[in-house]
């Protein structure tokens, strides 16, 4: 079901030939949940690696703009925030310096959504991951 405050609560799936990615491989396959309901957001990450390796990854927390502290990694806080109701940010920080950075935008009609992911690579240089998502027929 559509949420007209929030385009990006839907599942999206992965169109992989459009995605790019800096650090590591582009995902063969995965599918992409956003759900909010009331001021939290949750995610659920879905994919397979190019080894046919399947992949979960679930997060989320308050859609305040806050910095909240998360089990892992230590000394870690997370923040979620809508920017409007077609565009939702979110960063992480391990000891107060930003280590994650990613932007969600719906496109105005709804049905595809491109995700900008930035880190940090171990030797401090930052890297950029592009993905887009086709919402699913399903949603």
């Amino acid at each position: 079901m559509t949420n007209p405050n929030h385009a990006y609560h839907a599942t999206w799936i992965l169109v992989p030939e459009l995605s790019f990615y800096e650090k590591g491989d582009v995902p063969i396959s995965g599918k992409y949940r956003i759900s909010v309901s009331g001021d939290v957001v949750s995610f659920t990450i879905n994919w397979a690696s190019n080894d046919e390796q399947e992949h979960t990854i679930t997060f989320g927390g308050a859609l305040d703009g806050e910095q909240h502290k998360i089990e892992q990694p230590p000394n870690a806080t997370a923040s979620y925030t809508k920017i409007d109701a077609y565009t939702l940010d979110s960063a992480m920080y391990v000891d107060g310096v930003q280590a994650a950075y990613a932007r969600r935008i719906v496109s105005k009609d709804g049905l595809l959504m491109s995700v900008l992911q930035t880190g940090m690579r171990p030797d401090s240089t930052r890297f950029r991951n592009t993905q887009v998502y086709r919402k699913s027929e399903d949603a």
